[in-house]
């Protein structure tokens, strides 16, 4: 279809640039102007044309003691395991792997899909361009403040400087995880996804497909304090949607809105004002909010 579509477009003196076929889901990828497009309805076996969008980063220790009750003896947290069999693949902005609270536990896979920062001039400063992905990691699995404290995390960057990422990057770092993997995973696989954006059927049905393969999907709801159905990939049924409390155990506010809700969203978690690692440094901590900081805890 995508070839039949270039040549269709090159007699009418258009042009369709292919940019990737996926092999996740029955979908490809093409650039392409809007006198294009009943070109593209047209083709046999095309069922809709979703618009590349945009997803963004959801991030704005009370919070371990709410998951799992300190233990009498110490007031410590102890979790029943520290899930040193689970491999987390983490789809974020890049991930500062040598921070203590997750150093020898972080493989960065390599892959990256992301768009171009908005501004001519932006300053793409290392600490700034990991800070949502290694809170999260740290969230999932650091050794002072994380929940999984032995899980092991594959990161995926698909997320800018800036947490902007797009629908056709999150669906290729899918399809990355699909090829190292195969047909099945032969251990637990958690897959996280702390981000959202606006209702995106390809994004949701990309999550549908590795959920079916037997990976345990997580995603944030979101934090635009709105219905939890109007974004991806929260709105997918077969991921496990988080929404974000309080230390009050009342939904989460986040900057000037707050954690979405409504009946896609399975659960909510601590995600406000939680101490997790800081990409400033290798020994540095920092506290963030948001449903991405409550996915973490579910997904960990």
């Amino acid at each position: 279809a995508a070839r039949r579509l270039q040549a269709r477009a090159a007699r009418r003196g258009h042009r369709a640039e292919l940019l990737h076929v996926f092999h996740l889901l029955p979908a490809f990828l093409v650039r392409m102007g809007g006198d294009v497009l009943d070109t593209a309805l047209k083709l046999p076996h095309v069922k809709y044309i979703e618009e590349d969008a945009y997803v963004f980063a959801q991030s704005i220790p009370w919070n371990l003691g709410r998951i799992v009750p300190p233990q009498p003896s110490s007031g410590a947290y102890s979790p029943p395991n520290k899930g040193d069999l689970v491999e987390i693949y983490l789809l974020d902005t890049g991930v500062q792997s040598t921070h203590r609270e997750i150093e020898g536990r972080v493989t960065v896979t390599g892959f990256e899909s992301v768009p171009e920062e908005d501004g001519s001039h932006f300053h793409r400063q290392a600490s700034r361009c990991d800070s949502h992905g290694t809170h999260v990691a740290g969230v999932l699995s650091g050794r002072d403040a994380g929940v999984a404290t032995g899980a092991n995390i594959r990161s995926l960057r698909v997320l800018n400087c800036q947490g902007k990422g797009t629908v056709s990057g999150t669906l290729m770092a899918l399809e990355f995880i699909q090829r190292m993997l195969g047909a099945r995973p032969e251990a637990p696989l958690v897959l996280l996804l702390p981000l959202a954006g606006a209702h995106s059927p390809a994004l949701n049905a990309g999550c549908r497909r590795m959920a079916r393969m037997g990976a345990v999907v997580v995603a944030a709801a979101g934090n635009y304090k709105d219905d939890a159905c109007l974004y991806s990939p929260a709105s997918e049924p077969e991921v496990i949607t988080v929404g974000a409390t309080d230390s009050e155990d009342q939904p989460a506010s986040i900057g000037t809105l707050g954690t979405n809700f409504g009946r896609c969203v399975d659960l909510f978690a601590p995600g406000d004002d939680i101490i997790g690692a800081s990409s400033d440094c290798s020994t540095c901590f920092t506290a963030q909010s948001g449903t991405s900081q409550a996915a973490a805890h579910v997904a960990g």
